[in-house]
């Protein structure tokens, strides 16, 4: 992917989707950490009343390793090689966001989001891993596929 069209002055999202027919009732998890998942649930907040006033922006979370969705029938995880954002925006369908470029928007910060993680705006080498398996052949195991990708390291300090 890349490198994104700028010249026009309009700051760019790029993500990706993949859609199912799954009934994931405004649920889905992402990973906690690269370790555990959490629920998340579109447009909620268990702690408080929460007033949507952006939709998209307000269920992107950090994505270290996964994200997945669950049904009664199947269950998809998708696995990534580095941090993206990522999002269960409608009901069996999940978004990562693989790049971002967007201009200063003149609020206080004075400057621009320009992710460098893409060097020159090129995008090689994300690995996206889908796992997509019905409840008839058994629910992923995600903890052996994390502990394969990223076993946990051991140190012990002096």
């Amino acid at each position: 992917m890349g490198p994104i069209p700028i010249d026009d002055g309009v700051g760019k999202e790029i993500v990706t989707q993949i859609t199912t027919t799954m009934k994931s009732n405004k649920t889905f998890y992402i990973d906690s950490n690269g370790r555990d998942f959490l629920q998340r649930i579109r447009d909620y907040r268990e702690d408080w009343d929460l007033e949507v006033n952006q939709p998209i922006a307000g269920n992107y979370y950090p994505v270290n390793l996964g994200i997945y969705l669950i049904d009664e029938t199947s269950e998809l995880l998708l696995l990534v090689d580095r941090s993206v954002g990522g999002s269960g925006i409608v009901d069996g369908q999940l978004e990562l966001m693989l790049h971002r470029l967007l201009y200063d928007d003149g609020k206080g910060v004075a400057e621009a989001l320009n992710e460098t993680v893409c060097v020159g705006n090129d995008c090689r080498g994300l690995t996206v891993s889908i796992f997509y398996k019905t409840k008839k052949q058994g629910q992923i195991s995600r903890c052996p596929h994390f502990q394969e990708w990223i076993p946990p390291t051991v140190s012990l300090i002096t």
